[in-house]
């Protein structure tokens, strides 16, 4: 018997003594969810009430924005969720002297509350980290950010304020969801693009079906890739077996502007000339985003600024076609849209989620000429718009036959100089508009008389018939086969 445990003890020992072969770790990915990343989709905000928003400040926030509230003692109507797939997540904001007590629940669980004040204003702070109180599955949660109308006794009010999230997910295993980065789009007719598809796990295996509603107006192959074949309308679906699940993209196919030119103009082009933008009312021009706009920068307006005034703009143009491009956000509203003073059209600024450099309106082809489109908010909103009716524009586009486009005006940073014997001076001139295709030619000289240059610096040199000193008005002269125009620039001459 003794020597049987004995055996028993020994096999026991050499079992331990063999090496163990370690568990492999699932690596997992951090996804940033800013604040602005707004929509009901996984990894997005839905903000419920009404948010104060600040943006344009990329050195204090993440994304250059963030969302806030002041609250008052007797209204506490504001909160926002975020849908996100992993397995924790975290909070960042501001700390500050007037920040209150916020709770936090993750699916229907209250988890933490956080105590947002600060005797000095602290930005970018982890406010909330979910693996310092709970275990999360690798699923798809939902986290509540909400007021407890409490506040810490040293602060002097009950602000709540989102910079942004960061959720920790595993990027291997099976699938378990999915989703379209687009909901809508639009490709011209010969064209092609790609419908984007969102994998949770990122690198979960997944067998994708994709359709064409109408293979006449657009065809999908087995990546994604949508080519527009005729105008009109259908719907890319792209279904799932493996989670038994479907998903749409809603699609628009243009015409081809077969044949002619196209010209984009950045919304910063402000004035009532041709090619420019001009607004009614208390628009922003939010800039410093070269990822997100076109040129940077955009134009926007919600109800809060404009009230009951409603807002417009327009914009001048040659051609025979013209598109306008902007934002569409969940609380977006919707427009009139005039051409040459007809009513042609509306544009919905009315998405689920928030989407950048949306076509919100495509003309028809119309006769080549000067042209005005105007877009007037008429007070109405899609059924599903939520919070402070929003609309913007980025860019219009326009399309026109190969032709020259010659400059209306020219600029002269000096309106005097003084040069010495042996001297010459190079004026600093600017052409408008700045899509004039036409270079060209500038000439210097006395009184009438002149000898073209073609420097396009439109140098002015002391010549022969220069030697009397005095003052000498000098010339500079735009020729390019429209009208002639003309500043003057005077110069001291010496001898």
């Amino acid at each position: 018997m003794n020597k049987l445990w004995k055996c028993i003890l020994s096999f026991l020992m050499a079992a331990l003594l063999l090496p163990v072969s370690p568990q492999p770790i699932q690596a997992e990915t951090d996804t940033f969810i800013n604040d602005f990343d707004i929509g009901m989709g996984i990894d997005q905000v839905t903000y419920i009430g009404e948010w104060n928003t600040d943006q344009n400040y990329p050195d204090l926030f993440y994304g250059g924005d963030d969302h806030w509230i002041a609250f008052e003692t007797d209204h506490f109507d504001g909160a926002l969720e975020i849908v996100f797939y992993g397995t924790a997540i975290k909070l960042y904001g501001n700390l500050e002297p007037m920040g209150g007590i916020q709770r936090v629940l993750i699916d229907g669980q209250e988890i933490a509350e956080v105590d947002a004040y600060a005797p000095q204003k602290q930005m970018g702070v982890c406010l909330f980290d979910s693996a310092e109180h709970v275990s999360l599955a690798a699923d798809k949660h939902v986290l509540r950010y909400e007021p407890t109308q409490t506040k810490n006794e040293a602060s002097s009010g009950y602000n709540m304020q989102f910079d942004y999230a960061r959720a920790s997910a595993p990027q291997d295993g099976e699938l378990q969801y999915a989703q379209l980065r687009q909901e809508s789009m639009s490709v011209e007719a010969g064209e092609q693009q790609q419908v984007q598809l969102q994998l949770f796990p990122a690198n979960a295996d997944a067998q994708v079906r994709w359709e064409s509603s109408d293979p006449q107006i657009a065809a999908v192959d087995a990546n994604g890739m949508v080519s527009g074949l005729a105008e009109g309308d259908c719907m890319i679906s792209a279904a799932l077996p493996q989670i038994d699940a479907e998903l749409f993209c809603s699609l628009s196919v243009v015409p081809a502007a077969a044949d002619l030119e196209e010209t984009i103009v950045n919304d910063d082009e402000v004035g009532t000339e041709m090619f420019q933008f001009s607004f009614e009312g208390p628009w922003v021009h939010e800039g410093g985003f070269p990822d997100r706009f076109v040129g940077g920068d955009e134009h926007w307006i919600t109800s809060a600024q404009f009230g009951d005034a409603l807002p417009a703009y327009s914009f001048r143009f040659y051609g025979s076609k013209v598109e306008l491009y902007g934002h569409k956000v969940p609380a977006g509203a919707m427009a009139d849209v005039l051409i040459d003073g007809e009513l042609v059209g509306t544009i919905d600024h009315y998405l689920p989620s928030r989407a950048e450099q949306q076509l919100l309106f495509a003309s028809a082809e119309m006769e080549e000429g000067e042209h005005v489109i105007t877009v007037r908010l008429n007070g109405q909103s899609n059924p599903s718009s939520t919070g402070t009716f929003e609309a913007a524009v980025d860019y219009a586009k326009f399309y026109h036959t190969e032709r020259e486009f010659y400059p209306t005006a020219i600029q002269l940073e000096d309106s005097e100089i003084m040069l010495e014997e042996g001297m010459t001076y190079q004026p600093s001139a600017k052409i408008l508009p700045a899509y004039a295709s036409v270079l060209p030619e500038r000439s210097a000289g006395r009184g009438g008389r002149s000898a073209k240059r073609r420097d396009p610096r439109a140098a002015c040199r002391r010549n022969d018939d220069h030697r009397a000193s005095g003052w000498h008005g000098y010339r500079s002269i735009i020729q390019g086969g429209g009208p002639p125009l003309q500043r003057t620039l005077r110069g001291d001459d010496k001898g």
